[in-house]
């Protein structure tokens, strides 16, 4: 569960550092994700991912999570805005890709 801190942070830098770390578990793998490489490339300090959040596994919910809740946005507005349920699904699949969405997710 993400602790208090994290809610604190503008919404920009939250957004910052669960898309760089979608970007890392999706290239490494749980195991092979590195919270170092994370803090660095968010540009905060390594003891600062430990009071956002419990844990590594505590980092890779929460952004799946956050994850989910872009899908979830990009789904609500293709179908506000779309009549043909093609074009949605076109619209969600490139959204998707745009946002990383779709490496994140894996195979088995």
């Amino acid at each position: 569960m993400p602790k208090a801190a994290l809610q604190r942070l503008d919404d920009a830098k939250r957004a910052r550092i669960f898309m760089i770390a979608a970007e890392e578990f999706a290239r490494r793998g749980f195991h092979g994700a590195n919270v170092d490489d994370v803090a660095r490339r968010a540009g905060i300090a390594k003891g600062a991912v430990y009071l956002y959040f419990d844990s590594k596994l505590d980092l890779y919910k929460e952004t799946l999570r956050a994850g989910a809740a872009v899908l979830e946005e990009i789904l609500d507005q293709t179908l506000a805005d779309s009549d043909c349920l093609g074009s949605r699904l076109r619209f969600v699949y490139s959204r998707a890709q745009k946002d990383n969405l779709i490496d994140f997710i894996p195979d088995s």
